[in-house]
């Protein structure tokens, strides 16, 4: 599995060979300092490529030999898909630690290598060529491209006992602003990628369907971050007017500090959406994709994936049903209904991991 290393150089997690003329289009990732334990979407992607490293033939396992198979099953990662502070060297540490305790044995007869997506184009193009055999991507992007898409909509995860989350728009109590319309003009932070790849899509649409227009242009500043404790803490010390992070997010900075729930207050709240979902190649081999199912819905079942489970805080993998879309469905139509022309957005201010 490679993800891109310093000065670009592919970076190898689980031994596998580098497939041969991919037009997905690389990119490095963000700067930053990433912690898989608070980052549930990145992990479950890996903990579902370490299963294509699973014994998946059952001849070729029983026919042990030294020599690497030939298949190279190519997974594909949308770049929206990841946290804004990841870190390669920590995807590749934390990986090799989750194989080794979980998936033990030589007999491997699958490799898994990564590509990172800039746009939606390339996915379609890259499973139609049958370049990749796994996509991962936000439920939205997914929604944009499916009728075109030659893939199937296989898995989600549940984190917090949920499949679903909520974006939380927040303000400082000691500002009194009680409603949207006191916002005009102020700063806001938000967070992005990952489990917050709907933030700006939510954001834009609660302004919308309040006759407020987009956030840029309604707000002097929208200021993307990388962590949610860059929009939380300077919300906190009043140094920004409004913040929009998950529910999840804020939860936990309460819990942490508590004064944080004291001074800080939910504005408003988004529908509950299921942010990720991982498809599976229409062209793969149909009994290799039920085994990599199979095994990935019942790691919880055993003592290494539920020990797994728990170093990547989430819960456990689940199969994906049509109806986790519907909400996601629902506030992209209202999106499109409310813009009926694209209004100019003033400049966005982008924070990194390394910024406070």
């Amino acid at each position: 599995m490679l993800f891109p290393g310093p000065h670009g150089a592919p970076l190898d997690i689980f031994g596998g060979k580098l497939g041969l003329g991919s037009s997905a289009t690389p990119v490095r990732s963000v700067s930053g300092v990433w912690h898989p334990s608070r980052t549930p979407w990145l992990p479950a992607l890996l903990m579902i490529f370490a299963c294509f490293s699973l014994p998946c033939w059952p001849l070729l396992a029983a026919d042990k030999t030294d020599q690497p198979p030939s298949r190279v099953v190519q997974i594909g990662l949308s770049e929206n898909a990841i946290e804004g502070y990841v870190n390669p060297e920590d995807v590749i540490a934390t990986s090799k630690i989750w194989v080794t305790r979980v998936f033990t044995g030589k007999d491997t007869v699958e490799y898994a290598n990564s590509v990172l997506f800039r746009d939606d184009t390339s996915i379609v193009a890259a499973i139609a060529k049958q370049e990749i055999d796994v996509i991962g991507l936000p439920t939205n992007e997914f929604i944009a491209i499916e009728k075109n898409l030659l893939a199937n909509p296989e898995i989600t995860y549940v984190h917090a006992g949920e499949v679903w989350v909520e974006y939380v728009l927040l303000v400082n109590r000691s500002g009194n602003l009680q409603n949207l319309a006191a916002l005009r003009g102020k700063h806001i932070a938000i967070t992005r990628g990952g489990q917050s790849a709907m933030t700006r899509l939510w954001g834009d649409t609660l302004l919308l369907s309040n006759g407020l227009g987009h956030m840029e242009g309604f707000f002097s500043e929208v200021r993307e971050v990388q962590k949610p404790n860059q929009a939380i803490i300077p919300l906190f010390f009043g140094q920004l007017e409004a913040a929009l992070v998950t529910r999840s997010a804020f939860e936990l900075a309460v819990s942490l500090n508590p004064q944080i729930g004291q001074h800080l207050m939910v504005l408003a709240t988004s529908p509950r959406l299921v942010p990720e979902v991982t498809c599976f190649s229409k062209f793969m081999d149909p009994a290799l994709k039920a085994r990599i199912l199979s095994r990935v819905l019942k790691l919880q079942e055993t003592p290494g994936g539920l020990q797994s489970f728990t170093i990547f805080k989430i819960d456990r993998f689940a199969p994906w049903k049509p109806e986790y879309a519907d909400n996601v469905r629902t506030l992209l139509k209202q999106y499109a209904d409310l813009t009926k022309s694209q209004v100019p957005r003033t400049q966005t201010t982008k924070i990194s991991a390394g910024d406070k």
